[in-house]
């Protein structure tokens, strides 16, 4: 054998070592993938939907004519109209009901999602499995094309886009029931329940407080009725401010107390209204002299500051006292009340 046939027997020998080496490589690398894809159950499972967002009702209104069943279906509160609502005093029964009714979805899809546990993780693990066979055997997720963007563009552009494999598995293979955005669905929608009950609360205490303002209006109104009939007030003076006047007209204690008192709540016009009182006042007892003289001396020491009625020897709540006719200080009181809001 000469030199020639040494070396190639040679290198025949070595490049079938290599082959060799190679084949059993590849069945190495074949069994791998073949243990791994063999840890999942074998098999694709189903996932049942838990997303029962289009279940929820956004417009809460909705609820205010609908009653929920046992098996959380809703009914009309009436069989004789869809619009039958319920007033607006009872709209915490309807954020009840809408409360309750999307809870009860919201329970449904727990239950769902707690049985989809294991079907999901299956899945999830057979996806991962043929990623790795795919990616183990060279085969990519993605490839590029090249196209015009649009019917004017000058210049190609590059588009990368998933496999068809990758698309198929994606379509074929759940790995998620939806849950997660149906969760985030009920969480708006108990917001959107606690808006809409915020709203009726505002509405209600609206229409309470104008109710309640109509009714004090009527009272007034009958009230000064009483008061116009018990002391035969003429027509002519029974405008708000005479017959305020008619009434005081009726006793001069009561008369002057009132005056002084306007100037206590009323620093600008001055000792005026007390002037004019006094001026007018008869002195008939001891004690008007006494009256008038106080008040003189309160409009001489005159400062601008009418507590100096409030708080003279006799003052006007005093003086309020010399009233004898409860009937007529109590007609004062309602009609000061009705006329001037000084309480």
């Amino acid at each position: 054998m000469n030199e020639n046939q040494t070396s190639s027997n040679w290198k025949t020998n070595y490049n079938l070592d290599k082959i060799d080496t190679a084949v059993q490589g590849l069945k190495d690398h074949i069994q791998h993938i073949e243990k791994v894809a063999n840890a999942h159950t074998g098999k694709v499972m189903p996932v049942n939907s838990a997303d029962f967002t289009q279940n929820i009702i956004t417009n809460i209104d909705y609820y205010n004519s609908r009653k929920l069943d046992d098996e959380g279906e809703l009914k009309n509160i009436s069989w004789r109209s869809t619009y039958n609502n319920r007033p607006l005093e009872d709209y915490n029964e309807t954020v009840k009901v809408a409360t309750s009714h999307v809870t009860y979805w919201f329970n449904k899809a727990c239950a769902i999602n707690a049985l989809n546990e294991e079907a999901l993780a299956n899945n999830v693990k057979i996806l991962e499995n043929i990623k790795m066979m795919m990616t183990n055997l060279g085969i990519p997720e993605t490839y590029v094309e090249y196209r015009y963007k649009t019917k004017r563009s000058r210049y190609m552009t590059e588009f990368r886009e998933s496999a068809g494999w990758v698309k198929d598995v994606n379509r074929c293979i759940k790995r998620t029931d939806g849950f997660a955005l149906f969760e985030k669905a009920y969480q708006r929608q108990l917001e959107r329940i606690e808006e809409w009950a915020t709203k009726k609360r505002k509405e209600l205490f609206e229409v309470e407080r104008a109710k309640a303002s109509e009714q004090h209006q009527r009272e007034q109104v009958m009230k000064r009725a009483v008061i116009i009939a018990r002391y035969d007030v003429p027509q002519e003076s029974q405008a708000d401010d005479c017959l305020l006047l008619a009434i005081l007209d009726k006793n001069k204690y009561l008369k002057l107390a009132y005056k002084l008192l306007c100037i206590r709540n009323d620093f600008d016009s001055g000792y005026k209204y007390a002037k004019y009182a006094i001026d007018e006042f008869e002195e008939v007892t001891k004690t008007d002299v006494e009256i008038v003289r106080d008040i003189n001396d309160c409009i001489e020491q005159w400062d601008g500051d009418g507590r100096i009625f409030r708080d003279t020897t006799w003052s006007y709540d005093r003086i309020f006292t010399l009233v004898q006719d409860e009937q007529l200080y109590t007609d004062y009181t309602v009609l000061r009340k009705i006329v001037l809001d000084m309480d």
